[in-house]
């Protein structure tokens, strides 16, 4: 990948693609190399790749985009279609499971030389309209740990909030929600509440009794999340 750190989004937005069953092979290598990269090996579960990936490729069940450079993948995205595997949700979120109104983005994954130029979200924004496009305004669900400050962000400028702290995949995760083609416009004459984003034990408290996360910063190399009293069911 020749003198990637000099290439724009603009340079390489061409080089998106849509992957199949065929580019199985080489998504695993680059989702299980970049794994062993992570601060935190949590911050991405990889147990069940074998299994959710091939499905994921098949068009019915979801989408799966990367941007190529060099005939490498160095941007992931995905959105999984599969109701099966969002039942879950349902609970967290209080919605009737016969309602098929979920859908699951994950995967989001970039090279370590191609981090911090926007490719992430300009990929994540593609992926929600073709997903728009497919299956129409569903709600578009996202875990992360509080501590991924990548993806936190990410989600945060995509327009997500995060309604519930949670045990998913066997540890913590920060449930964020989305509704496709649109923004929650999110008014409060309450003050934030700001709490670091290492500060599980608070930020569940603030989101059990009401609360939403809507926002973050850093600060002095620490992370705080930004929480306000809103009711999120509105939307669903």
């Amino acid at each position: 990948m020749n003198n990637i750190e000099q290439i724009s989004i603009n340079n390489l937005l061409h080089s998106v693609v849509r992957f199949d069953e065929t580019d199985f092979q080489q998504i695993r290598h680059f989702v299980l190399e970049l794994c062993k990269k992570l601060d935190d090996p949590t911050y991405f579960i990889t147990d069940d790749i074998d299994s959710d990936l091939p499905i994921l490729l098949k068009e019915k069940y979801g989408l799966v985009y990367g941007i190529i450079h060099e005939n490498n993948i160095v941007a992931l995205q995905a959105i999984d279609y599969n109701i099966n595997k969002t039942l879950i949700f349902y609970d967290i979120l209080g919605i009737d499971k016969n309602n098929d109104t979920i859908i699951e983005i994950g995967w989001a994954m970039v090279s370590p030389q191609c981090r911090k130029k926007g490719f992430s979200i300009h990929l994540s924004k593609l992926l929600e309209q073709a997903a728009y496009l497919e299956i129409g305004n569903k709600i578009c669900v996202t875990t992360i740990h509080p501590k991924n400050t990548n993806s936190l962000f990410l989600f945060l400028r995509l327009g997500y909030i995060g309604i519930k702290l949670t045990c998913h995949y066997n540890v913590i995760r920060l449930v964020m929600i989305k509704k496709l083609n649109s923004y929650f416009s999110i008014v409060s004459t309450q003050e934030s509440i700001i709490v670091k984003n290492d500060d599980f034990e608070q930020q569940a408290q603030l989101l059990e009794n009401g609360h939403v996360c809507n926002a973050a910063f850093e600060e002095q190399s620490n992370v705080f999340l930004k929480f306000i009293k809103f009711n999120s069911k509105i939307w669903l």
